[in-house]
């Protein structure tokens, strides 16, 4: 009997100790950590809602769950394994001393089983709620006729847990090999080759990678599956080629894998490694023969007859796409956009007419900011769509909320004090009117000032104060002994209390306790704080409402409406998505898009209320089954309901797959003879893609006796500039989501939003206009160009700003163009614009209206007197334009140009 070789690292208990305790106090400062961030999680979510309470504790508790359970299966294949390998080296003569220190083994081994549990545990309980509740679909896939429930909810839990304890697995194979290598070495005098010598060691690795084998043949399976979700022909879903071939292979893999691991054990236990390994490679042999069985079919059979060969597949495709978002109920009308007019049809008193949009919104948002800011320490974000009953009449409105904004507040009053305690809030908003202005061009507001003062009609704010919204970012204290900043009077300040039931109670253990979790330790220290006060946090609201819901995708755009009672209500779209439909196309990551629900945060009192606005969703009818108190058990009030209108985000998204998903029939898919492109536009000085724009118009596809607000957005055919079709989705009652579109003649040639946009620039009589004005040190702002289909024809509006070229630029409304076929006119106004389009004739003009009608005399040439005279006197009109525009005076400057326009016109004549 060889005499055995002993090899001990002879470590003194006084390090074992040290290295005891030294891990044991980690532990203890680590789940002290775990404690306190829980603890404090549940402070901030019982802040935003009790009801909320459930959803947190649900959620944690079923992730300690998962995490237990990996944990113990970690540990249990580490000791186990451990096991092994003491057992191993001990019958190839190598013994360490590292294994009679049991305490420290199972300390290690406790930290690497918790740390690789806590990783692949992460996402595993949120897919586990969803597959243990999951609601269907009621469609299956067109390939292995499992219902749509399987890949949404249910294969995205198995795949994940398979895939986790794959990775479990292989962690524990890497943990043996290297303490066989480690400790084997360490003897100093054996080589790592003579590890392939010992058959113990070498069936235990061999044991472990058939373990590893059979649960990477599980994971084949549903490799199988992701070919629905895969990419032929830049769509998405399986090909001729991967349906017919790949899928086939996959269903084989399994039992190709499970018979070479039985085959290649057997060789190693017969020490027959040359033969082991050949086994193992044959997976990869056969893997590569069908990759170039594959290749070869794509080749010489599917590229040659593509259409033919992949049209069933396109087809699916296709169908699904349109099924994801939400486009498949498209109603698509014939609309003949006639070349004639009647004025009757065109006057002020057409419902669509009156309603249409003259302001562009980024001016407004920067006037509004100029005229209604008043203070330095308030900005307005945004300017959003509303839609309120005015003087008994529903109409669109611009409204956005006055914010409190610290980055712009003096140097000197920049402190902690200042912006922890008394600068808290903003208040109040302003409402302009969208259809009109004042004279001098500027937003024409219903709800205005500093204390709010609404019109006639319009709404009345009871609570102003905003301590929740977009620009809420940080933390602040109310209850102090500071009080805080209302709004200023003069030279006096109004000061006020929060009342509110927001907040987290300043115990000295949450003061502790948040001071170290945001890092301001001087909230322990500051005298102002008392018992009574109150951290506001999470005051973004959109970071409020995704703390207690994080597994939504919310619209980065929160509107702010004026409820009936006067108080003032954030509303967030949430949508349920997922990147898991078989054969949908994917946009950010998502082939599967539901504007499923809406968020109401109350702007004061930080309130948060989920409301389901889609209850035929799977995937909101799933959450709710999961957390029940989730969502309100009844509908959105009719206050709040009746001022939400439809997310232009997702409008956007599923105007971007219209482009191409207008198209059923495959042949045409295929060879994209039909491309639609989102129309393009100039704004200021850019070409651009036109955004999604909201206007107030009676559409007799939505079957209302009366006006309503429609979003909707122009196409043109790829690469072209015509028009060749409108998309437009309603916003109220029975009519929201509904989405239809007017596709126009293929026959004629339809102007396309730049088509118009050039004739503009060609006009001689704007284009001079529009060259005297963007000199003298101002700007010319061209808006958003309209395109409004009225009584089958289609109307062209554009906005025209003019403003300075410094920080206070105020941009105000100066001129309105209108265009009808291949007409452009510019106006004051789009009543006098039209009138000078259509006038009282019962046609369109055939001439340019924006030329005169009457032949100009001509002056005697010789007349040098008469010549100097209209020369000075354009000079001089020119002068009065440089001052007033560096003056700021605009209503001097739209005199001065008319002036201006007058000299030169008799200079030519």
């Amino acid at each position: 009997m060889k005499e055995k070789e002993i090899y001990s690292a002879h470590l003194t208990r006084r390090k074992i100790r040290k290295a005891i305790f030294a891990i044991s106090a980690f532990v203890l400062l680590f789940f002290l950590f775990i404690g306190f961030s829980i603890y404090s999680e549940y402070l901030e979510i019982q802040e935003i809602g009790s009801q909320f309470v459930g959803i947190f504790f649900k959620r944690l508790l079923t992730q300690i769950l998962f995490s237990s359970a990996f944990f113990v299966l970690c540990f249990g294949l580490v000791a186990v394994n451990t096991g092994f390998i003491k057992k191993n080296l001990n019958r190839a003569g190598v013994i360490h001393s590292i294994f009679e220190h049991k305490i420290l083994l199972i300390l290690i081994q406790l930290a690497i089983s918790f740390f690789v549990s806590q990783y692949m545990s992460a996402s595993l309980h949120e897919k586990f709620l969803a597959y243990q509740n999951s609601t269907d679909f009621n469609l299956k896939d067109p390939i292995l006729g499992l219902e749509l429930s399987f890949y949404i909810f249910q294969r995205p839990f198995w795949n994940a847990l398979v895939d986790s304890v794959f990775s479990v697995l292989v962690l524990v194979e890497i943990y043996s090999l290297i303490s066989y290598i480690l400790l084997y070495i360490k003897m100093g005098e054996r080589d790592i080759s003579d590890l392939f010598h010992e058959k113990n060691i070498l069936l235990h690795i061999a044991i472990q990678l058939f373990v590893l084998l059979a649960f990477l043949a599980a994971s084949v399976w549903f490799d199988a599956q992701e070919i629905l979700t895969g990419r032929f022909m830049q769509l998405t879903g399986g090909g001729f080629v991967d349906i017919n071939l790949w899928f086939n292979f996959y269903r084989f893999a399994p039992l190709l894998i499970i018979f070479s691991a039985f085959v290649a054990l057997y060789f190693l236990v017969k020490k027959r490694y040359i033969k082991a390994i050949a086994v193992c490679c044959s997976y990869f042999a056969v893997l590569l023969l069908v990759g170039v069985v594959a290749w070869v079919v794509q080749m010489v059979y599917v590229s040659p007859n593509e259409v033919t060969a992949e049209k069933k597949y396109i087809e699916h495709n296709i169908h699904f796409t349109r099924f994801g978002y939400g486009i498949d109920h498209v109603e698509e009308y014939e609309y003949p956009v006639l070349d004639t007019a009647d004025a009757s049809q065109f006057n002020m008193e057409n419902e669509t007419i009156k309603n249409i949009r003259i302001i562009d919104f980024p001016a407004t948002i920067t006037a509004t900011n100029q005229l209604q800011g008043i203070r330095g320490y308030y900005k307005f974000n945004d300017m959003n769509v509303g839609y309120y009953d005015i003087n008994g009449k529903r109409k669109a409105v611009a409204i956005g909320v006055r914010e409190i904004y610290k980055d712009n507040l003096e140097e000197s009053s920049k402190n902690y004090l200042n912006e922890k305690f008394r600068y808290t809030h903003g208040f109040g908003l302003a409402m302009a009117e969208m259809d009109s202005v004042t004279p001098k061009g500027q937003p024409k507001y219903l709800i205005e000032n500093l204390v709010p003062e609404s019109a006639t009609g319009a709404p009345e704010i009871t609570q102003p104060r905003i301590y929740f919204g977009e620009l809420t970012n940080d933390d602040v204290i109310v209850n102090t002994d500071i009080p805080e900043l209302d709004y200023s009077e003069g030279t006096t300040d109004a000061e006020f209390n929060y009342d509110g039931n927001a907040g987290i109670q300043m115990t000295f253990l949450n003061r502790l306790l948040f001071a170290f979790k945001t890092g301001d330790l001087r909230m322990l220290i500051a005298g102002q704080i008392s018992n009574e006060s109150r951290l506001l946090t999470n005051r973004n609201v959109l970071q409020r409402v995704k703390k207690v819901a994080p597994f939504f995708k919310y619209d980065n755009d929160p509107t702010i409406a004026i409820d009936d009672d006067g108080t003032l209500k954030w509303v967030i779209d949430g949508y349920t998505t997922s990147d898991a439909l078989p054969y949908s196309q994917y946009t950010d990551g998502y082939n599967y898009i539901r504007n499923a629900f809406k968020v109401v945060v109350d702007a004061y009192s930080g309130d948060v209320k989920f409301y389901v606005i889609d209850s035929s969703d799977p995937i909101v009818r799933t959450y709710r089954k999961i957390y029940p108190s989730l969502f309100e058990k009844h509908d959105m009030p009719d206050s709040l309901k009746q001022k939400t209108k439809y997310p232009e985000s997702l409008f956007k998204t599923q105007c971007n797959i219209y482009t191409q998903y207008h198209v059923t029939n495959p042949g045409v898919f295929y060879n994209k003879s039909d491309l639609y492109a989102v129309a393009n536009e100039k704004y200021e000085q850019n070409t651009q893609p036109i955004e999604p724009y909201y206007s107030v118009m009676k559409l007799d596809e939505f079957n209302r006796d009366t006006t309503e607000l429609v979003l909707m957005l122009p196409f043109t055919i790829s690469k072209r500039a015509n028009m060749v079709s409108w998309i437009a989705v309603g916003n109220e009652g029975e009519n929201y989501g509904k989405l239809v579109a007017y596709k126009f003649p293929k026959n004629k040639t339809v102007y396309g939003p730049m088509q118009i946009e050039n004739m503009i620039d060609n006009d001689p009589g704007i284009s001079k206009e529009m060259t005297l004005w963007n000199s003298g040190g101002s700007n010319v702002i061209r808006g958003n160009l309209l395109v409004i289909p009225v009584n089958d024809t289609i109307l062209y509006v554009e906005p025209v700003y003019i403003t300075s070229n410094n920080e206070e630029s105020l941009p105000l409304l100066q001129r309105v163009i209108v265009g009808f076929g291949e007409n452009i006119v510019m106006s004051d106004s789009l009543e006098d614009a039209l009138l000078t389009l259509f006038g009282s004739s019962s046609t369109q003009k055939e001439q340019n209206p924006a030329s005169t009608d009457t032949e100009p005399t001509t002056p005697d040439e010789n007349d040098v007197s008469t010549k100097d005279e209209k020369i000075q006197a354009v000079a001089d009109a020119y002068h009065a334009v440089e001052k007033s525009a560096s003056e700021g005076d605009w209503t001097a400057f739209g005199k001065s140009m008319q002036t201006l326009e007058q000299a030169i016109s008799d200079l030519e004549k």
